[in-house]
């Protein structure tokens, strides 16, 4: 096996296969998720093309930008007896995902692929194509065709290789998506005989082992990516993440524990960590556990103090702590109003303090908040809650109408419902209201959350 699998996607997805955490809306805490894909524009260095041929992919770039396609063409077909290189339509497709026209390029490809059925960078972009938008049937039997096709002509036996390995890989990816492990782990052995093995074939191999219940297996795997990416989670950090992604919060703890504890480590190494532990106890409501993982200023990243500060900041709004949040928050917002979380805490904070100044402030973070992010349920929940708190309960009813049209119902929004209810004297409603806030996941921030029951 060669290295197809290190090339960028020859699209605009671009297969991450690591362990993706994503911002809650509501309450800016991270949850550990497995996300196998993500968007990302391609460049030109990414073909490896001789330097003419840039030349000509960089002159059919440019043509592309300013809609003639016809130059474009002209451009590409200059590559077409080329060594080691697509076939003139399909860079051609390349190009329109690069530059943001995927409606057009899949015109391109499908209009090609009626002509050329049988070619196998044709497949290889229709499986890239199915993977970026999780269309894992789809993809799965693209790979499986596409690594039995025919080489190109201008293919010397390297590039196949690299090619026929890039849609192994792909297939191994759809693999996991169908959640059909054994054949995702297989695949992904078959790339590990290289004699260059990537970072991606051993993070797949440690999810697929860990899929499969083969826990040792799995963090042998994870070590081995550690030894061949020195940036790479600590293994039981990458064993914990995938615990906590599918629910098993008691070994999740257990994993989050021994990779804070991980002798070998470096400090450095174990920032990380100790974020991802501490965002899981404070997901978890149990903020006074999170605090000794929060405790010291780190000065190898900004963007991982910025979270420490953050979190710090939950952890003070959890304990009521609200003129402490409202320093940290405040700080924070001036560097990064834009952010939807921080914005979100800073006015939840602000709507405590005796000072009408802050509290009128409050509602203005809240509603530029809910203006732009007008999907997201929690941010019309805390505007009405907003509203409720400074006491205009027709408004607050209608911003927190709009909160249960844009999704489920989170926890906030069944609290912040609760207590308009609970004004009104619906006692039943609210209580159950209450029990329901309860019920839902994530930590909790006031009291008669906490003791409704």
């Amino acid at each position: 096996m060669t290295e197809m699998h290190r090339l960028k996607p020859t699209l605009r997805f671009v297969l991450t296969c690591s362990i993706a955490v994503c911002l809650s809306f509501s309450y800016g805490v991270t949850r550990a998720e497995v996300d196998l894909t993500a968007a990302a524009p391609v460049t030109t260095d990414q073909y490896n093309l001789a330097p003419p041929a840039n030349d000509a992919v960089k002159a059919a770039s440019e043509a592309i930008q300013a809609g003639d396609l016809a130059t474009a063409r002209t451009q590409l077909a200059t590559l077409s007896k080329t060594a080691d290189t697509f076939h003139p339509e399909v860079l051609l497709v390349q190009l329109l995902f690069s530059q943001g026209m995927s409606r057009e390029g899949v015109a391109v490809l499908e209009k090609f692929a009626a002509q050329e059925p049988r070619r196998q960078d044709v497949y290889l972009l229709f499986n890239e194509i199915a993977v970026g938008e999780r269309r894992w049937f789809d993809a799965w039997n693209i790979s499986n065709t596409g690594e039995r096709l025919a080489p190109a002509t201008n293919w010397s036996p390297g590039f196949a290789a690299k090619v026929k390995d890039r849609l192994i890989f792909l297939k191994a990816i759809s693999c996991e998506g169908r959640q059909d492990w054994k054949t995702g782990r297989d695949a992904y052995l078959q790339l590990s005989k290289a004699k260059d093995v990537q970072s991606e074939i051993f993070e797949g191999l440690g999810r697929t082992e860990y899929k499969l219940g083969n826990i040792d297996q799995s963090m042998v795997h994870f070590q081995k990516l550690r030894d061949s990416q020195k940036r790479s989670l600590i293994p039981e950090f990458a064993l914990a993440n995938l615990y906590e992604a599918d629910g098993n919060v008691i070994k999740a703890e257990e994993f989050y524990q021994k990779a804070v504890s991980n002798k070998g480590a470096t400090p450095r190494e174990l920032i990380p960590a100790k974020l991802a532990f501490a965002r899981f106890l404070i997901w978890s409501s149990r903020p006074a556990d999170a605090k000794p993982f929060l405790e010291n200023e780190i000065t190898e990243s900004s963007g991982s103090e910025t979270e420490r500060q953050f979190l710090l900041a939950i952890v003070a709004r959890m304990e009521q702590r609200f003129k402490d949040a409202q320093e940290i928050l405040s700080r924070l917002h001036q560097q990064d109003s834009t952010s939807f979380a921080i914005g979100n805490h800073l006015a939840l904070v602000l709507i405590e303090s005796e000072q009408e100044s802050l509290r009128g402030r409050a509602l203005q973070i809240a509603e530029v908040n809910s203006r732009n992010n007008p999907q997201t349920v929690d941010a019309w929940a805390t505007l009405g809650y907003i509203q409720f708190r400074l006491g205009d309960s027709a408004a607050a009813e209608k911003s927190l109408g709009k909160s249960l049209q844009n999704g489920k119902l989170s926890r906030d929004a069944a609290f912040y419902l609760a207590k308009i209810k609970q004004s009104l004297g619906n006692k039943d409603e609210a209580k159950k209201l209450y029990d329901t806030a309860m019920s839902l996941p994530g930590p909790v921030f006031y009291p008669e959350v906490a003791t409704s029951n």
